[in-house]
């Protein structure tokens, strides 16, 4: 039997966290941008499947198990994945403008404690939420599933 579902979110947040800690450090070099785009070239494909998992494995299964659980804890989780998009654009047109070296680096600075504030809360939150809540089985369903969209690069799990 392979992880369970929020195993495996947990291993994708690591790998995130890896990452950006690879930003920061490139932040300190001069002319960062290649290195940057780069690096979000790794990040941003991993990230939009981690957020599928999220949305078509992970919300339903606490929508169906937690009860009564007001589907409005799911908003606030999907609004911090739209802040997360916004700071990527941000820092994506702070890359290309070549004269925005502080804009760069103050573009960059939010994106990545973004992430990790909300790599953080879903860790906090809806981690222990499903763990406490969703049968055993059906997390190591789901963490198959989820292994299967990583594998393919995220396709529809």
């Amino acid at each position: 039997m392979g992880a369970t579902l929020t195993g495996w979110l947990r291993r994708e947040h690591d790998a995130f966290r890896a990452i950006l800690d690879e930003m920061e450090e490139t932040l300190k070099q001069d002319s960062p941008e290649v290195r940057l785009t780069a690096l979000l070239g790794r990040l941003l494909p991993a990230l939009s499947a981690h957020e599928r998992v999220e949305r078509d494995l992970l919300y339903p299964a606490l929508l169906e198990h937690v009860k009564p659980m007001d589907p409005r804890l799911i908003d606030v989780f999907e609004e911090a994945h739209e802040s997360v998009h916004e700071k990527t654009d941000a820092l994506r047109s702070a890359i290309e403008d070549r004269g925005a070296a502080l804009g760069r680096l103050v573009a960059a600075a939010d994106f990545i404690s973004l992430l990790r504030e909300h790599l953080e809360e879903e860790e906090q939150t809806l981690f222990p939420l499903a763990e406490q809540k969703v049968p055993k089985a059906a997390l190591a369903d789901l963490g198959s599933r989820a292994a299967l969209v990583g594998r393919i690069g995220g396709g529809k799990p």
